[in-house]
């Protein structure tokens, strides 16, 4: 896995990842023109896509279909330098004719073991997580990874 950062402009980056071009920025109080997400910002887009992307496949492979599945996520950070991630919050939105329980198992499937992103931050902070069905929440739980060693590795 690689990443390629060049810088642009100002606070502005482009990053390429496998040819694909993407743009980090600082907000305007940094010194940036608020024309993409900062670091920050892409850690907490990455944890959601690929929590989203593990739920989406268990779902799938269950043959269990959705109509719609978003997630929002906020962190709070902390008040040192550097700044991290004191605590992150997790909110699967899914609505469709689905079993609550499924969408609860294919969630905390990922955030015990599946998502990469997710153990990482959790090294560093809680992450909260709750899931609504049909706008109505169903579970709410912290993320609490174990890791698993692959063919000896």
């Amino acid at each position: 896995m690689e990443s390629k950062l060049t810088w642009q402009k100002e606070m502005t980056f482009l990053a390429v990842n496998r040819d694909i071009t993407s743009h980090l920025d600082a907000t305007r109080e940094f010194g940036g023109g608020n024309s993409a997400p900062t670091p920050k910002e892409a850690l907490l887009n990455s944890l959601s896509a690929c929590s989203a992307m593990d739920v989406l496949s268990i779902l799938t492979k269950m043959r269990i279909t959705m109509d719609k599945f978003s997630i929002t996520a906020d962190a709070v950070p902390t008040k040192t330098i550097p700044s991290y991630f004191g605590v992150v919050n997790l909110k699967f939105h899914v609505e469709g004719n689905l079993a609550a329980e499924k969408l609860i198992s294919a969630v905390a499937l990922s955030m015990t073991k599946l998502c990469g992103v997710g153990y990482m931050i959790s090294l560093v902070c809680p992450i909260n997580y709750e899931i609504f069905l049909n706008s109505k929440s169903i579970h709410s739980d912290v993320a609490k990874f174990s890791v698993e060693v692959l063919n000896g590795q």
